[in-house]
């Protein structure tokens, strides 16, 4: 009965078991014990049966991004979407028409419209309580996510900002100017904490965490930085291409390129671990990474699902690296994130589309 207990505070078997209504008494990724909730102790094959479910959902759901099976949900918006953020409650949506859309996962309607930017939303996060947006307009604002009043903004002086990262105290922006700025950032203040110079093109993309500041650019290459320090450690020079997205876990970064590949790095040692060439000469537009699988979406709408585990194993061939190509936008897709159960994608066609890989309808022969 313990090992079954400790299994379940895993993440994906907890979420599993909460997604896929096996006990009520959820919150976040713990279940409880039962003199939690349970005024009779329970009997042990309860815990049987909830753990082969739960392993059996598991094996399903993985079985299902393996083979491409999902459920779709497409919701159609007035303008074009740049960017995506989501949780279980909302989904957060930057538009070309100035404008955040907050969307209620239930109804699948627009819950408040943020209205404060000039030109375009092309980056956004957002934690329990801030969100940040940067836009065409030469600013990165901050907002209330409850609310969705204003709260303050930052004034880039003539550079479009095309990207923003942020951790608990770090803030990182890409502009059309090739800066990377790194900020100090809190719910109540943002100042300016230095400029990351070296790229000779604009800043597409940017991520963060503790250790490391990945950059993507339009002089092809991507730029590894130590955020403490401000030194450049690696400048990741193998693209032929304006490089347009960048996802960083662990010591990997994820790189998607107009040259049509995605390319997976290990920043540590600067060295390219894999080439993902699978989009046709299609210019890739975004990339996601979730520490399993890496997603890559391009201009003609086309996102591609890889095995990421498979990608660092020199020995996997080339045909076992791709798992799905996905098909529903008709126009380039510009933003994704992803978890464990699904993928949710924007595109330019005005979309969003969410793909459920844990409850699919699987198609009969």
């Amino acid at each position: 009965m313990l090992m079954t207990i400790q299994l379940l505070h895993s993440c994906l078997a907890a979420q599993t078991v909460q997604n896929m209504e096996w006990v009520i008494f959820m919150d976040d990724d713990i279940i409880y014990h039962r003199h939690n909730y349970f005024t009779e102790p329970m009997p042990y094959n309860f815990y049987q049966r909830l753990y082969r479910g739960a392993s059996k959902d598991i094996c399903s759901l993985e079985t299902n991004w393996k083979t491409g099976h999902y459920t779709l949900t497409r919701i159609v918006t007035d303008s074009e979407i740049f960017c995506v953020q989501f949780d279980a409650d909302k989904i957060v949506t930057g538009h070309a028409d100035n404008t955040i859309k907050i969307w209620n996962r239930k109804t699948q309607a627009v819950s408040k419209t943020l209205e404060g930017h000039e030109d375009g939303v092309h980056s956004i996060q957002y934690d329990d309580v801030i969100l940040l947006s940067a836009s065409r307009d030469r600013t990165v604002r901050m907002w209330n996510i409850d609310t969705g009043a204003m709260l303050g903004r930052l004034d880039q002086n003539n550079f479009w900002v095309w990207s923003l990262k942020f951790t608990s105290d770090t803030m990182v922006t890409g502009d059309t100017n090739g800066m990377v700025a790194l900020w100090y950032y809190s719910h109540d203040v943002i100042d300016m904490r230095g400029i990351l110079m070296g790229h000779e093109s604009e800043v597409w993309a940017v991520d963060i965490s503790e250790k490391y500041v990945v950059s993507g650019s339009g002089d092809c290459s991507v730029m590894v930085w130590d955020p403490l320090t401000g030194d450049t450690t690696h400048v990741l020079m193998e693209h032929d291409g304006w490089v347009r997205g960048v996802k960083l876990r662990g010591h990997h970064v994820v790189s998607g390129s107009e040259d049509s590949t995605v390319r997976l790095w290990d920043v540590e040692s600067g060295e390219c671990l894999r080439v993902l060439d699978g989009h046709d000469e299609e210019e890739v537009r975004c990339v996601g990474f979730d520490g399993k699988r890496i997603i890559s979406g391009d201009e003609q709408g086309i996102i591609k699902v890889w095995d990421y585990q498979a990608a660092l194993d020199p020995a996997s061939p080339e045909s076992s690296l791709c798992l799905a190509t996905l098909k529903e936008h008709t126009d380039f897709v510009s933003g994704i994130q992803l978890d464990d159960f699904q993928l949710v994608t924007v595109s330019c066609d005005k979309t969003i589309v969410i793909w459920d890989f844990l409850d699919p309808i699987i198609p009969q022969l």
